[in-house]
């Protein structure tokens, strides 16, 4: 019958015990490092949306104080279309929309908006 070494019996179980375990810590690390990484990249695509995301509000902010400057003075002579001047700057004139009526009733040909206003007495 053969001895055992307790020294090469320690050092056997110690290479076939904590080798296996030693490749799932590093397997561990390594799905960890991966997470990791993909995670960093989704986080760094959020941020250029969102930096996106604050230009485009930035500019929104600049076009809405334009028309509120527009909003907060008197209409330009004649006919002319509130919602297109104020909005967007453009000077287009209203058509009359024929009524029966005593108000005006008015149309853009631009945004098709109808404006009624009570007829002139």
């Amino acid at each position: 019958m053969a001895t055992l070494d307790p020294v090469k019996s320690q050092a056997h179980f110690a290479a076939h015990h904590t080798g296996g375990r030693m490749k799932e810590l590093e397997q561990y690390r390594l799905n960890a490092a991966a997470h990791l990484l993909i995670a960093r990249e989704e986080q760094s695509r959020e941020i250029v949306a969102l930096r996106e995301k604050i230009e485009a509000i930035t500019a929104d902010i600049a076009l809405q104080g334009i028309a509120f400057t527009r909003a907060t003075r008197p209409l330009p002579e004649g006919k002319v279309c509130p919602r297109c001047w104020i909005w967007d700057g453009k000077l287009i004139e209203l058509g009359c929309v024929p009524s029966a009526s005593k108000a005006d009733i008015y149309k853009c040909p631009t945004c098709k908006e109808h404006i009624t206003t009570n007829a002139a007495g």
